[in-house]
């Protein structure tokens, strides 16, 4: 059995080789994507390990080409990586991977799951039957599935291996419930060692593509799952801002009218009768009549004042209705975003609001969500990269030990120094983290003083040029001699450039590594200059993050946590300067960081 191991990390790559070709498999590595397609079109490999993460073309696009290439044998792939989220086992699994694990990693394990990959193949060879239902074939002998739309027109299914094997499982036992174990028992044996759940997985992925009314299942369910949102809320708890506004409209209304028809009750005919009087003096006789007058006066006062005061309250309270309607609107959408976002969905944004004061309020809201989305991102990138980091130390420790303890590796100088350097790994890694914590939170102390760069600069270009070959770049110091003090921590700017220092060494094959100081205003810069490998352009935004290397794969064979740019970066902030660096690819790079004049 022809298999191919896909991974970057040679030490790892190294271990697997070692357990398989024990038990008589054949074995070939490859250290980057492009590479494994060539060996894989040439080899036609029984078996593919693929780690996910790897230079040229990672192993999700290793897989899905593996996965189109025509007049191919169809190999098992079997995904190792260092991540192990379960978001990442099923873009894994769906796009083409028949297992999947996670570093670290037993390789005992490792094997039993190859062997019982491999035993499926040996199982279907005597396999020729064709199985039909109203909608679906399956071919067993020639490993082909169609889904008929009609009874015209046969759609060729895009199924995995896995995918296939459960189809045709459940099509030849028709009627049959099958529980988990049952179905790994039946796909990969007594040698099983995984969770149980992935059966699920893998089901509901062969379930998405067999299925012609999913879209209209997932709004089903979303609608179900409105209307059971929607019967749960408890609108009538309190009263509403909305209501609230309306009924403050309508008391003020209440208030007013009523202040108008008692002041009118009140005064109108008494009014009313001093005009009489007036027309009395003026040569009119009005006393017969002078009671009639003032009862028929209050009556038609009392009628057009119930009538105003109807229609006026009727039109004021709907008017008063639409605009507490117009300004709670933007208020509702405000919490019902607010409670997306308290639910964790920190993308959502409020919208623009034309009254000022509430579009203050969006675009205050606005910048706060953009701000723990932004700490969010952050979180996770860092466990995941602290994760990945971790796993894959731990995979060499653990394979090694392991192969030590049951005699499946004999014990070496090689070996241990081998163990001995992952161990190395781990502990810089872990300082490194601590120390890049310490700075980020502001708890790194920081002893600024009045401090003479010159001799500082001089020694650190004496103590690396003890670091260099023959053969390689040299390296010189181009620093004024009366250049004036700068106000920095001497410890703190020794690391900045110890790290700078030692990244121009180690990608710095040949040339000239120079270390050079200049005033400008009321700074000092210090940059390190080389003709090494250099920056991609599209890279140089990304090279003061955590764990951010060049090199996609994270090699670590030219050393480094990935960690030291950005652990320079902070404790050049932290001393008030700022760092920067440019940089071509093949023309070398230059880094350089400024500290306040004493």
């Amino acid at each position: 059995m022809e298999i191919l191991i896909v991974e970057d990390e040679a030490e790892i790559a190294q271990l697997i080789q070692l357990y398989l070709e024990k038990e008589g498999f054949s074995c070939r590595i490859c250290r980057d994507g492009i590479n494994a397609l060539q060996v894989f079109q040439e080899q036609k490999p029984d078996l593919v390990i693929l780690d996910l993460m790897i230079p040229g073309l990672d192993g999700l696009e290793v897989c899905a080409r593996i996965r189109q290439k025509p007049g191919t044998k169809d190999p098992f792939i079997l995904m190792l990586t260092a991540r192990g989220e379960e978001i990442d086992r099923i873009i894994g699994l769906s796009t083409g991977a028949d297992d999947y694990m996670v570093k670290p990693f037993s390789p005992k394990e490792l094997v039993a799951r190859v062997r019982a990959l491999l035993r499926r193949t040996l199982r279907q060879g005597g396999q020729s039957q064709i199985y039909r239902t109203q909608h679906f074939t399956v071919d067993a002998d020639q490993r082909s599935a169609h889904r008929y739309l009609d009874t015209d027109h046969a759609e060729p299914l895009d199924l995995t291996t896995l995918e296939f094997d459960l189809l045709a499982t459940f099509m030849s036992y028709p009627g049959r419930v099958w529980n988990r174990t049952q179905l790994i028992d039946k796909l990969w044996g007594d040698n099983f060692f995984g969770d149980e759940r992935v059966v699920d997985t893998h089901i509901a992925r062969l379930r998405k593509k067999l299925s012609l009314t999913r879209p209209i299942q997932l709004l089903l369910k979303r609608l179900l799952e409105l209307a059971i949102s929607l019967k749960t809320q408890h609108p009538t708890a309190k009263l509403g801002l909305r209501t609230r506004l309306f009924l403050s409209h309508l008391t003020v209304m209440i208030v007013g009218l009523s202040t108008l028809v008692a002041v009118g009750k009140l005064y109108s005919p008494r009014l009313f009768v001093l005009q009489l009087q007036n027309i009395e003096v003026g040569g009119f006789n009005l006393v017969r009549v002078r009671q009639k007058l003032v009862d028929g006066f209050e009556t038609a006062w009392s009628k057009g004042a119930f009538w105003s005061v109807a229609l006026g309250a009727s039109a004021a309270g709907g008017l008063s209705y639409l605009l507490s309607k117009r300004i709670t609107q933007p208020l509702i959408q405000m919490e019902q975003v607010t409670q997306k976002v308290a639910a964790g969905h920190l993308e959502e944004r409020l919208p623009s609001s034309e009254i000022p004061e509430l579009n203050r309020l969006a675009l205050s809201f606005n910048q706060m969500a953009a701000n723990l989305e932004g700490v969010e991102q952050r979180r996770r990138e860092l466990v995941g990269d602290l994760t990945h980091e971790l796993r894959t130390p731990l995979t060499v420790v653990e394979g090694y030990l392991e192969g030590l303890a049951d005699g499946t590796i004999d014990p070496s100088t090689d070996i241990f120094q081998r163990l001995a350097r992952e161990t190395a790994r781990l502990r810089h890694l872990v300082n490194d983290l601590q120390e890049l914590s310490q700075a980020e939170a502001g708890y790194l102390q920081i002893r600024t003083e009045k401090l003479d760069l010159r001799p500082l600069l001089s020694a650190l270009v004496e103590k690396f040029s003890d670091q260099l070959w023959e053969e390689g770049p040299t390296l010189q110091l181009n620093c004024p001699s009366d250049l004036p003090f700068v106000l920095a921590d001497p410890e703190r700017v020794e690391q900045v450039l110890v790290n700078l220092l030692g990244n121009a060494l180690r990608y710095t094959r040949q040339g000239s590594i120079t270390v050079q100081s200049w005033k400008q205003a009321n700074w000092v810069w210090i940059a390190v200059v080389d003709t090494g490998q250099g920056i991609a352009a599209a890279d140089l935004p990304h090279v003061f993050e955590r764990f951010w290397r060049s090199d996609r794969s994270r090699d670590r064979s030219s050393g480094g946590t990935g960690i030291g740019l950005a652990i320079s970066r902070r404790l050049v902030e932290l001393q008030g300067g700022a760092i920067e660096v440019d940089s071509e690819v093949d023309q070398g790079s230059t880094f350089r960081f400024s500290l306040p004049l004493a």
